[in-house]
């Protein structure tokens, strides 16, 4: 039995003889959501937290709107935090890549770290260096969740979302490999979490699913798959779902996200991986701008997803149009939601339960600071 197993059965056994875990308990660690403000004063602040408080998410992520100055920040996780139930753990996630993605920005007080792309021109020893910097960073300011690394290839400037802005490592599915492994042991040395996105496999898109529907069929390739398969190991780290169309994997015509064949057949059966599956933002015009919320919920569970994510970004619900967008209503309507799916018989308990297992066990690789 490997250390990372031996911390699972310990910590998961004694978490679950103290404290029994609801159906909707377990629906609200499937949440993660994202806010407005930046202080203790601000409503939406205070909001987000009484939500924590209720159960209702298991996860918040932040993002630029939310980040002013280093001091700020603190303030800002250790008042989030102070709403967390003891047995929740919660995860606290940020995008910092380095390069053009990352919210702990120089302009506030922060340090500046290299592209993937710059990274992965780089010595392995330089890697591992510059990633212990950055988790070091996050965990000061009580940041434990990194949606790092990327693990798409690189297809340079034609990729619209991730070779334009230099976030891919390499063409070469190994080096991506290589360094996304100093990247995710760099992060859980300092006790952050990571997460491969996006599988599987953005990097060959022309299209932008930010913007809308992507369809890679024609320009795909397999072995766009080869990094996340041989990451598929990496406890401490979850894999991000694009959403991306791709005919190869699934003749359906519907996104990655939502895929069956792709998610549950492909990553957890062939593969063989059992980690948290994170969806990226279900609020992208190419889910939000195509989907009503009910068939999101259904379809991305169903698919395999353990934690799906809503960033609340109100520049992405005036791009779509949509008037059922109402922000911070979003985990009761979730929670609402899957209660009546399991009373229509469409979802199961048994299936919200395997997502809880997966995200609690995930959370317990984390100590406890």
């Amino acid at each position: 039995m490997n250390r990372f197993t031996l911390i699972f059965f310990i910590t998961f056994f004694n978490f679950s003889t103290i404290y029994a875990a609801t159906l909707e308990d377990k629906i609200g660690q499937m949440i993660m959501l994202g806010f407005d403000g930046v202080s203790a004063e601000d409503e939406s602040v205070q909001q987000i937290g009484r939500i924590i408080n209720e159960g209702l998410i298991g996860s918040v992520i932040f993002y630029q709107k939310n980040i002013q100055s280093p001091e700020q920040i603190k303030n800002l996780t250790s008042f989030i935090k102070s709403f967390a139930q003891p047995d929740n753990n919660l995860l606290l996630a940020i995008d910092q890549e380095g390069g053009k993605v990352q919210r702990l920005k120089e302009a506030n007080g922060f340090t500046n770290y290299p592209s993937a792309k710059e990274v992965g021109n780089k010595s392995v020893e330089e890697a591992q260096e510059i990633y212990n910097s950055m988790a070091k960073e996050l965990n000061e300011y009580q940041f434990n969740f990194n949606l790092a690394p990327v693990v798409d290839l690189n297809y340079g400037p034609s990729s619209s979302a991730i070779g334009r802005y230099d976030r891919a490592f390499s063409q070469n599915p190994f080096d991506v490999t290589t360094y996304a492994t100093s990247f995710i042991k760099s992060h859980f040395t300092n006790n952050v979490l990571t997460c491969l996105k996006h599988y599987p496999g953005h990097g060959s898109a022309k299209g932008d699913t930010h913007k809308d529907s992507t369809n890679v069929t024609h320009c795909w390739e397999e072995k766009e798959l080869h990094p996340f398969y041989d990451l598929k190991d990496q406890q401490s780290c979850a894999i991000m779902t694009a959403h991306i169309v791709n005919v190869q994997l699934d003749d359906s015509l519907i996104p990655a996200t939502m895929s069956a064949p792709i998610i549950q057949e492909k990553l957890r059966s062939e593969f063989g991986y059992n980690g948290v599956v994170i969806t990226d933002d279900l609020l992208m015009n190419a889910i939000w701008g195509h989907y009503s919320l009910e068939d999101i919920v259904l379809k991305t569970i169903l698919a395999g997803c353990d934690i799906l994510l809503f960033s609340n970004n109100q520049i992405t619900f005036q791009q779509v149009g949509r008037e059922d967008a109402s922000s911070m209503d979003f985990p009761k309507r979730i929670r609402n939601i899957v209660l009546e799916l399991i009373a229509q018989d469409k979802l199961t308990e048994e299936r919200i339960d395997q997502s809880y297992q997966r995200i609690m066990a995930f959370k317990n690789l984390l100590r406890r600071e």
